[in-house]
């Protein structure tokens, strides 16, 4: 068993060191090599069926010239309009290096011009839709030298003085913007002018939108090491609003004043047209309906005093009692078994006590 082991690994070696199939042998030409993306996969019809179930047909690989001409052409016309950089400048610039290297000062200066020197809308037309942060730092080499648009929250703004260059660019602008797809990862933005509204400061939150050329995927130096960011190069800096946002702080002060104007006059003319309203409407009087005498009558008989009147009145009758039987008076009988009493004295009879007069309000 282990020789047929022994012999097996024998074999395996000698297939490998065999001229041409491994490493020590001599090397297979690069012209016979096809790299995969040069094979044509396009199934096509066959111009007869003389083949056999075994034969396959091949035909010239045309397609990829003529499609390398069509891209060569729209490349150069991108050029001369100003939307897409020569990629023979951007050949020296070099990914993950810290800073702008002294070899990629020239192009960083050229693309700086290039960059103030086309119209913004032109930019934005030729920058490509849904460009994110994660798509420029992913595959750099595909968008290297394109026009972008990113649009975040600027956190830092410097200003600072340009290097000598033949493009008379003298003062330069530093943003550092958060894109809603970079997370805690910023893109560096370099350009050459910024709106009024944008003052340089150390520490801020302004939303901005940059139409620039990406350059490269540049390291920085911080105090938690080296990192890598996107830098796009581009003309003008400007504050960005999105249609959906509220209005700002002064623009809400103006509209709520106008709201309430609006109510006040709104009020005022409508108490106006009441009272006008009013003034021209004639008045009218209403008179009570006559009533019948029967009910005159037991209205009459109602009584209609007050409470503090009748309590007033039960404190008399009980002042008039106790005054009664202090005094011994009682009510003299006019006869006794039919004769009269002669021998009763006649005594003056008490008045009886006050009685307010009615009154018919009501309390």
């Amino acid at each position: 068993m282990l020789g047929y082991v022994g012999i097996a690994a024998v074999c395996l070696i000698g297939l490998q060191l065999w001229p041409g199939n491994g490493p020590g042998g001599k090397p297979a030409d690069p012209a016979a090599v096809t790299h995969p993306d040069q094979l044509d996969f396009e199934v096509r019809e066959p111009l007869d069926n003389t083949l056999s179930p075994d034969e396959f047909r091949s035909f010239p690989d045309a397609l990829p010239n003529e499609q390398t001409r069509e891209r060569e052409t729209r490349l150069q016309s991108a050029i001369r309009d100003g939307t897409r950089i020569d990629p023979n400048l951007l050949a020296e610039v070099k990914d993950n290096t810290l800073g702008i290297r002294r070899v990629e000062a020239d192009a960083f200066y050229e693309v700086l011009d290039q960059a103030r020197q086309t119209p913004l809308e032109r930019l934005e037309r030729a920058s490509p839709a849904g460009v994110q942060y994660l798509n420029i730092m992913t595959d750099p080499t595909l968008y290297r030298g394109h026009p972008v648009t990113l649009v975040g929250d600027m956190w830092r703004l410097y200003e600072f003085p340009a290097n000598e260059n033949i493009y008379g660019i003298e003062t330069l602008y530093e943003a550092w913007i958060f894109t809603a797809d970079s997370g805690t990862h910023p893109a560096r933005i370099v350009c050459s002018s910024i709106d009024p509204a944008l003052k340089p400061s150390d520490s801020q939150r302004t939303p901005v939108k940059v139409t620039g050329f990406f350059f490269k995927r540049e390291g920085y130096d911080t105090l938690g090491g080296l990192h890598v960011a996107p830098t796009i190069l581009a003309g003008r800096l400007q504050p960005y609003r999105s249609p959906n946002a509220p209005p700002p702080a002064d623009g809400i002060v103006s509209v709520m004043l106008t709201v309430v104007v609006g109510i006040g006059l709104i009020l005022t003319t409508t108490l106006l047209s009441f009272a006008v309203s009013d003034r021209r409407t004639p008045r009218s009087t209403k008179r009570l309906p006559q009533l019948s005498t029967e009910a005159a009558d037991q209205l009459a008989q109602l009584d209609v005093r007050s409470v503090s009147e009748q309590l007033r009145e039960l404190e008399e009758q009980e002042r008039w009692a106790a005054w009664s039987q202090e005094t011994g008076m009682t009510a003299r009988p006019q006869e006794q078994n039919g004769h009269p009493d002669a021998a009763v004295p006649e005594l003056p009879t008490p008045l009886p006590p006050t009685r307010a007069p009615r009154s018919t309000s009501l309390e």
